[in-house]
């Protein structure tokens, strides 16, 4: 249970998955693994790319699916696979150059407060 317990403190929260032409940015707030997985076309289903990040959960503001406006990229939905996996799974048609790499994390701007213009008169 305790080894259970330890894994999970290791996730990485996902907090943005942006799409961007044909690239995939992910920010996460711990260190993750990104692989890639193509699975050919059947009779059913489209050719799909497959992403897992590893280790790593779902932020709550991150979107169930992305919009491309390539019209080669029908479809990505975004989901919790497993306690540890996110995947991103996209419909593709012909050739199609998709990849995902981790963004570097965005530095928070700070905020400085305005100093009254009375206190920078010098006398």
């Amino acid at each position: 249970m305790f080894a259970f317990l330890l894994a999970l403190a290791f996730v990485g929260q996902i907090d943005r998955i942006e799409l961007n032409g044909s690239q995939i940015s992910i920010e996460s707030q711990g260190k993750i693994k990104i692989s890639q997985t193509e699975l050919p076309k059947s009779k059913k289903l489209k050719k799909r790319i497959v992403f897992d990040i590893k280790p790593a959960k779902l932020g709550p503001k991150i979107p169930k699916a992305l919009v491309s406006k390539d019209k080669h990229i029908s479809k990505i939905r975004v989901a919790q696979h497993s306690k540890d996996t996110v995947r991103i799974v996209a419909e593709v048609e012909g050739r199609v150059k998709l990849s995902a790499k981790v963004a570097p994390k965005a530095i928070p701007k700070k905020t400085i407060p305005k100093i009254p213009a009375a206190l920078l008169k010098e006398e």
